[in-house]
């Protein structure tokens, strides 16, 4: 079994500029991370512009700005380990730091100039876990690759338009910032990986009993992100999902008719933070313990249960975040 990190060692955490990536309507845009030291996080900061024309938008989009970046990806030695859309890493910051982070939106009123801004950040330390620091990305080790990428969408995105709405694109840009920490006691060692994958699927109709197929390997889910957005896909709706099970066969129920409402009310995280509604953090390590975990490589089916109601033709996004152990080794949790 390869050797654990000795956590008696304190780490030199230090920060450093990577670059801009600059707006490219549709298209991605990569940035290689300097594949030194150990990765704790990456900050992005979305910094723009634009000029509304004709009409003003009707309504701001409810994960504006940071829905202008439809993909943000992270590679390593040719691996996906982060792979979500600008609104659901948002929600995610915002559940990991247990705040609503500040961002400036456009002004929906009127046309003209607008400008915005956002801070985004993706994260490899496992948040909240007991030793979040078994996740930290050794991004030296056999020099693999690290890279960002930022795959752009439009200006429509940023607001709901009224049909007549036209959207021009000032100045955009990410700045990207990445927090390393220096430990060479620590250089040899295996870590395990904080992977995090967005997916997407329709919601064809009212039942209770609409099933979601989640994908089971070698790692261990530590917790679900769901968010209910109505057909425009620019708004989280609510009066979608009215209750959520989870299971892993027709039998093991790890969560079972859990309220939408109570949903909301776990995630609740004080008078700093009411989190918006329709996004919803499904914790199954609520101790910071992975053994709570669910060991997906020990399973045949994993699936949520939803009951929901339709009206449209809205859609479910779903983010897993799992932990994925280092080759030989194996990790405890649940079936």
């Amino acid at each position: 079994m390869p050797n654990q990190p000795n956590l008696g060692v304190t780490p030199r955490t230090f920060e450093y500029y990577a670059g801009r990536i600059d707006f490219a309507s549709l298209a991605t845009v990569t940035l290689e991370i300097p594949n030194t030291n150990f990765v704790k996080e990456i900050i992005l900061n979305l910094v723009g512009a634009c000029t509304v024309g004709t009409a003003a938008w009707t309504a701001m989009g409810t994960e504006s700005p940071a829905n202008i970046l439809r993909k943000v990806e992270i590679t390593w030695g040719g691996e996906t380990i982060k792979s979500y859309s600008g609104g659901a890493l948002y929600r995610l910051s915002c559940f990991d730091k247990f705040h609503n982070i500040t961002r400036t939106q456009p002004v929906t009123a009127g046309t003209g100039a607008k400008t915005f801004e956002c801070p985004l950040f993706p994260t490899f330390m496992s948040p909240h876990a007991v030793r979040p620091v078994d996740t930290i990305l050794p991004a030296f080790q056999d020099n693999r690759k690290l890279y960002l990428k930022v795959t752009w969408g439009d200006g429509s995105e940023l607001g709901v338009k009224d049909t007549t709405t036209t959207v021009t694109m000032g100045t955009t840009y990410v700045d990207v910032v990445v927090r390393y920490a220096s430990i060479p006691e620590w250089d040899n060692q295996a870590f395990s990986i904080f992977r995090e994958l967005e997916s997407e699927v329709a919601i064809p109709a009212t039942t209770a009993n609409f099933a979601v197929d989640l994908m089971v390997g070698a790692g261990i889910y530590r917790a679900f992100m769901l968010q209910t957005y109505s057909s425009d896909l620019h708004t989280i709706a609510t009066g979608i999902m009215n209750a959520m099970s989870l299971r892993s066969s027709t039998s093991i129920y790890h969560r079972t008719l859990i309220p939408e409402k109570v949903l909301r009310a776990i995630n609740y995280g004080g008078v700093n933070f009411a989190p918006a509604a329709g996004n919803y953090l499904v914790e199954l390590c609520d101790e910071g313990r992975l053994a709570q975990g669910i060991a997906s490589g020990l399973l045949n089916e994993l699936q949520f249960i939803l009951d929901v109601t339709v009206s449209g033709a809205p859609i479910l996004h779903y983010t897993s975040r799992e932990i994925v152990p280092p080759s030989g080794a194996t990790l405890i949790a649940r079936k």
